[in-house]
């Protein structure tokens, strides 16, 4: 093996070995920072499949992310492929804690839905438009701000209703027109 210092005297001879040998270790820099495609990773990207992502990733076609939980927090970089007017992308966060940055969408319509608990810190103003998630909006009854043990109280839970991420409201009270199905309501009446 030889080492980089030997390589460097063997081409200190001349410049032009020096500006060459240099010339091909920026490339080397330059092609590691290279961003892959979503489409490479066939439109998902899972970090219970590949928990160590790239550090960049354009979103090339419809894409989902899932599965960066906060004890593996998706530090990934995205940017948006504009191949014509009308290519618009969706991009699904999903249990996703995203600390990375993303480039402004505000020019494009592409959209982004953080849903199951996934968070971000890019800017809402930078971006077109962050797709509302479902979620259960729980209400007490207009008064009641205690319960007692053994004294039966009551809730309500309206289950979906449409809730924007961006600003955290419920947006839509009447609920969502998809059907529900397997719902399991743990509450720990908080």
């Amino acid at each position: 093996m030889i080492s980089v210092t030997t390589t460097l005297r063997r081409v200190a001879g001349s410049r032009t070995g020096i500006r060459l040998f240099i010339c091909a270790l920026l490339s080397l820099v330059a092609l590691s920072a290279k961003a892959e495609n979503c489409s490479d990773f066939g439109g998902v990207l899972d970090g219970f499949v590949d928990p160590n992502p790239p550090s960049q990733i354009q979103i090339d076609m419809n894409c989902t992310i899932r599965n960066y939980p906060a004890s593996n927090p998706l530090t990934t970089n995205f940017s948006f492929f504009q191949p014509g007017p009308n290519d618009e992308w969706l991009a699904v966060f999903d249990n996703v804690v995203h600390t990375g940055n993303m480039s402004c969408n505000s020019v494009a319509d592409h959209k982004i839905w953080f849903t199951n608990g996934s968070s971000t810190k890019i800017h809402d103003n930078c971006q077109n438009l962050l797709i509302p998630v479902e979620k259960i909006d729980k209400k007490n009854p207009e008064g009641q701000v205690a319960a007692s043990i053994g004294v039966p109280f009551s809730y309500k839970l309206t289950i979906p209703v449409l809730f924007d991420p961006a600003d955290g409201t419920v947006i839509d009270f009447s609920g969502s027109p998809n059907n529900l199905h397997s719902v399991v309501i743990t509450d720990d009446l908080n």
